[in-house]
């Protein structure tokens, strides 16, 4: 028969933190080999999505595109942040690790980031200094190159949203025009601007459909394991990478929400103007616009479906799994 065992918070071996430190890590390299695997796409869409020569610049343009600079700022100085807790916490518990060793008769080799091994005594000077050394910087590099190949997935759905929005204000200015030869040539100009878009959506889609589905693949294990090892052994590591990778994930599934609002609110701008005024002809191709704004522009994330906050709470509840079944294993011998 099993019994429960009195778990010990305060050791300094933590199993759970360095599978998800393995885990994380190997999906940031995945995540960002899909990226450079389909880095020709993306600046495909980086000329197109800059190059307002035939319809135009979106309004307050300027002024998102700050924001957005802002807010890349922000998250960068957070995940720098972040990646300095990670990087700090194994020399603040590097004491505790040599007690551990003392009481327990281990020979765990104390300040490195994550249990290792080597065929040679690598604790010794300058060995350990050494391996310490590479592993703050493959930390620093992948997970830097991480965060800001995610907020690049988020600049770029904001901008497309911006064309949406553009192309939902063009629609509804040419439904404004009391000319009928007007208002026919700016509606055919804002189809095409809105054909588009479509196909801007098309190549956003193959740039980042497959680098997305890696991260969500990984995201429910490291925040489950992330989450056991901070509310069952706090690691200041393990909570900021824990925040990290929530918030990342968090706002390219919130980013993928509101594409999803901006494209379909389209046939909702057109619904709403006097459509039963004009001239048949009109009104059927209206009928056409409204049923193509029916069907959504996603983020798509391969099988796992598409970014949007009800995928969020699923990596939550999955998560959450993953900690319901980790403290059950735990408190079994």
């Amino acid at each position: 028969m099993s019994q429960r065992r009195k778990v010990d918070k305060h050791t300094y071996i933590k199993t759970d933190l360095d599978i998800a430190l393995i885990v994380s890590i190997a999906g940031c390299y995945y995540f960002n080999s899909c990226f450079v695997a389909k880095i020709k796409n993306t600046l495909k869409l980086c000329r197109i999505l800059s190059d307002f020569r035939t319809y135009g610049k979106p309004k307050d343009f300027d002024k998102e595109n700050k924001k957005l600079n802002y807010f890349s700022v922000v998250y960068q100085i957070f995940g720098i942040m972040a990646m300095l807790a990670i990087i700090v916490t194994p020399l603040m518990d590097k004491g505790r690790c040599e007690k551990e060793n003392i009481r327990r008769n281990l020979d765990e080799v104390c300040g490195i980031m994550g249990a290792a091994w080597w065929p040679f005594d690598f604790g010794r000077f300058p060995y350990k200094q050494l391996y310490y050394a590479y592993q703050m910087y493959s930390v620093s590099l992948i997970y830097y190159a991480t965060s800001t190949t995610s907020f690049t997935i988020v600049e770029s759905t904001e901008h497309l949203i911006l064309r949406f929005k553009h192309v939902r204000l063009l629609f509804l200015e040419a439904l404004q025009c009391e000319n009928p030869t007007h208002r026919k040539e700016f509606f055919n100009r804002t189809v095409r601007y809105h054909n588009e878009v479509m196909n801007m959506a098309i190549i956003y889609n193959n740039s980042f459909r497959v680098c997305v589905f890696m991260n969500l693949f990984f995201s429910a294990i490291v925040l489950g394991c992330l989450s056991y090892a901070v509310f069952e052994n706090f690691s200041l590591g393990g909570l900021c990478l824990y925040i990290l990778w929530a918030t990342s994930v968090a706002i390219v599934c919130h980013s993928g929400q509101r594409l999803i609002n901006e494209s379909t609110g389209i046939g909702e701008t057109i619904y709403n103007a006097k459509w039963y005024n004009f001239e048949n002809n009109l009104q059927k191709e209206l009928l056409m616009v409204m049923m193509r704004s029916e069907k959504p522009v996603y983020l798509e994330a391969g099988p796992f479906g598409n970014m949007t906050h009800g995928v969020l709470m699923t990596i939550q509840q999955t998560s959450y799994s993953y900690l319901s079944l980790l403290r059950g294993t735990s408190g079994r011998e």
